[in-house]
């Protein structure tokens, strides 16, 4: 096994945003902007890269949108749809992540661009809010992304390892309260 353990000095500015609207009952809907600029204020690498002042790597911006729709049953409970779409920029790249491929674009794929997810939810809640039945759908364009390649097994294991986002994942999932 390899241990690593890095520090670094980082600043930030951001801001956040979010607007939450029910424009009539049962029908809600929201949208949040997220703003951050990160650089390192003072890290130089194992291997001398001095990073001062370079992004590391979060993105500058980030959106989410999405919405729910309640469907009252009466005695049978209710129903709820809800979707949710996020948005998060390009990863930004610094001399380290470059010289490493994790800012990678080799025609074939890209590491750290923009991605893209779209999620559902349907939900059935008895009367008494004691059952709950759901069905989902993670990612549901099944929009897959490279997050990063790291180099750190090519000495040991003779290549480069990638890390993916997760596929579309479909799901049932029960609550019960007692």
């Amino acid at each position: 096994p390899q241990y690593l353990v890095e520090t670094s000095d980082e600043k930030a500015f951001g801001f956040a945003l979010q607007t939450d609207w029910a424009p009539v009952k049962n029908f809600n809907f929201f949208v949040n902007a997220q703003y951050i600029d990160v650089t390192f204020k003072d890290r130089v690498t194992r291997s001398g890269v001095d990073l001062k002042g370079q992004p590391t790597g979060e993105p500058l911006w980030s959106f989410a949108l999405g919405g729910s729709y309640l469907h009252e049953l009466g005695q049978a409970g209710e129903v709820e749809f809800l979707v949710a779409h996020a948005y998060e920029g390009k990863q930004r790249c610094n001399d380290e992540s470059l010289g490493q491929g994790s800012c990678l674009d080799n025609g074939v794929f890209s590491v750290g661009e923009a991605q893209n997810r779209t999620d559902l939810r349907l939900y059935w809640r008895d009367a008494d809010d004691r059952v709950q039945i759901g069905a989902f759908v993670n990612n549901l364009f099944n929009n897959r992304y490279v997050n990063g390649v790291n180099n750190i097994s090519a000495d040991t294991l003779g290549t480069p390892f990638a890390s993916i986002s997760e596929p579309r994942i479909w799901g049932l999932d029960i609550q019960l309260k007692y």
